[in-house]
Parts: C-alpha cells; sequence; structure tokens
C-alpha cells in the first residue's frame, strides 16, 4: 500500500505500520531507492534513530499537533 504523509509517499506500507504510526505510537523507517521511498520498518523513534542510518534510510512522522 502506498500511504502519504507529510507529503511523502512511501511503497509497500503495512496496514499495522499505518495504524502505529496514526496512533502516535512508531515512526516509520524508509529507504530511498529509484526516486521513491520503499518502507524498512515501524519502530519506537528511539530504535528508530539506530536502525536509519545503518540503512541510509529517512525517519518520517507525523506533525507534531
Amino acid at each position: 500500500m502506498v500511504y502519504s504523509i507529510n507529503g511523502y509517499k512511501i511503497n509497500n506500507v503495512p496496514e499495522y505500520a499505518i495504524t502505529e504510526v496514526e496512533n502516535n505510537r512508531f515512526v516509520i523507517v524508509a529507504r530511498y531507492v529509484d526516486n521513491k521511498l520503499w518502507f524498512y520498518g515501524c519502530y519506537p523513534e528511539e530504535k528508530a534513530v539506530i536502525v536509519a542510518p545503518q540503512i541510509n534510510g529517512w525517519i518520517i512522522k507525523p506533525y507534531e499537533k
């Protein structure tokens, strides 16, 4: 599924990850490949800051309300 968040479109996002992100529990880690963002995982932000640099990925989270 393609998921849009903060103006980004992320490919291959599973339903569970969308629920977790929209409930502000987790953030998405995605990789930029062939001019597209691809889902890598869904993590608490503390873990995402460790995982993202290991895969040269991006951390994408909802805007603060």
